[in-house]
């Protein structure tokens, strides 16, 4: 038994690692900024950040940042500014200094608090959008046909 469970917390460790991965704000809007980080090992000598549109399966051009960019810092930060209509997804390409590859997410790991998605064969965490909410409560159009109305009836009480 004692066996078992050792194994398993390796193999729990071995699965999620280390590593922070979280992105803010948790529900973003159109034209804010995404902000994402990862924190990594020390072996790691270059990290790419990938955005994919969810709902066009359009990627954009990566960002990359080496280990000395980052001034030698373990915890890569990069910001997207996401444009009207896309629903943005972000991934991440490690490249260690024995020039191995990882990409996170991985299958089969639980990242906290992140939806994992699947564009093009690529796992990718998923970015919620915000709804938003009409100002006091009142859609734009039901302003629009209260205006009408209330012009429709005061044309008709002046003629009388």
């Amino acid at each position: 038994m004692k066996n078992y469970l050792v194994m398993m917390m390796t193999l729990m460790f071995i699965s999620y690692g280390a590593a922070e991965v979280k992105h803010s704000p948790s529900e973003i809007e159109d034209g804010g900024t995404l902000r994402a980080w990862i924190d990594t090992e020390d072996d790691v000598a270059e990290v790419s950040f990938f955005v994919c549109d969810t709902k066009s399966g359009v990627c954009y051009q990566p960002e990359t940042r080496s280990k000395e960019e980052n001034n030698q810092n373990s915890r890569y930060e990069f910001e997207y500014k996401v444009q009207n209509g896309v629903n943005p997804a972000y991934r991440y390409t490690l490249e260690y200094e024995d020039e191995e590859e990882s990409k996170i997410p991985k299958l089969g790991v639980i990242y906290d608090e992140q939806e994992v998605i699947d564009i093009g064969g690529s796992l990718y965490f998923e970015v919620k959008i915000a709804e938003v909410e009409e100002e006091n409560g009142i859609p734009t159009l039901g302003i629009v046909i209260s205006s009408m109305i209330i012009i429709c009836l005061s044309i008709i009480y002046k003629k009388e």
